[in-house]
C-alpha cells in the first residue's frame, strides 16, 4: 500500500470511503449537510479505519474503528470494533 498525503492508501469498496485525510474530510464535510460523513484511512496503520462524521454545523467528530479479524491480504477486517460495539460491515 502506498501512502497518499500522510494516508496509506487503502482499496475499500464503499460509496463513503475515500482515501483522503483529515484536512480533506473536514474541508469537505464543512461544505456539506449536518449528519455527513466519510470512512477514510486512519493514521493509526491498516488495522484502523476512521469515521469523520459532520455531527451539526461546525462539530464534526473522528471516531477510530478497529479492524479485527483481518486475513492477510484482505481490505477490510471481518469485524469492526467502535469502543465497545462490534459490527461486520461498514
Amino acid at each position: 500500500m502506498q501512502k497518499k498525503n500522510s494516508i496509506t492508501y487503502r482499496k475499500i469498496n464503499h460509496q463513503k470511503f475515500a482515501n483522503i485525510n483529515s484536512k480533506t474530510a473536514i474541508d469537505n464535510l464543512n461544505k456539506e449537510d449536518n449528519g455527513e460523513f466519510y470512512f477514510r484511512p486512519s493514521s493509526k496503520g491498516t488495522d484502523h479505519l476512521t469515521l469523520t462524521w459532520k455531527f451539526f454545523e461546525n462539530n464534526i467528530v473522528h471516531i477510530d474503528i478497529v479492524e479485527e479479524n483481518k486475513p492477510i491480504g484482505a481490505n477490510i477486517g471481518s469485524l469492526l470494533r467502535i469502543s465497545d460495539e462490534t459490527y461486520e460491515n461498514l
